[in-house]
């Protein structure tokens, strides 16, 4: 899920980083749609059924708007990846002006 406020980067994040991986649900795509939030629930549980990796890419600016998407993730038992699940390295990705700032994930027990 890419969080930030509008023209912070996420969208260009995901067409530089994560197009070749993920598919792309943005509440952007259908600005009409009367029910923009079950639209993109729908689109997400059809990539996630599917096998899909997805990126949720909205502003996305409280619990209330994300609590929605993390419930289906979670459907489809997908969590936080940790070290121990055999990574070697998780990072934590910010857009810093021309590029993004890439940072190692600190793990909270």
């Amino acid at each position: 899920m890419l969080i930030g406020l509008q023209a912070s980067g996420k969208t260009t994040f995901y067409r530089q980083v994560l197009a070749a991986t993920h598919a792309h649900v943005s509440k952007d795509a259908f600005p009409n749609a009367r029910r923009p939030q079950r639209r993109q629930l729908s689109l997400i549980d059809e990539a996630l059924a599917a096998r899909r990796n997805v990126a949720v890419d909205n502003t996305n600016p409280s619990a209330e708007e994300w609590r929605p998407i993390i419930d289906a993730a979670r459907s489809y038992r997908l969590r936080q990846p940790r070290l121990i699940d055999g990574f070697d390295a998780l990072f934590v990705v910010r857009f810093a002006g021309a590029g993004f700032a890439v940072s190692p994930l600190i793990e909270q027990e």
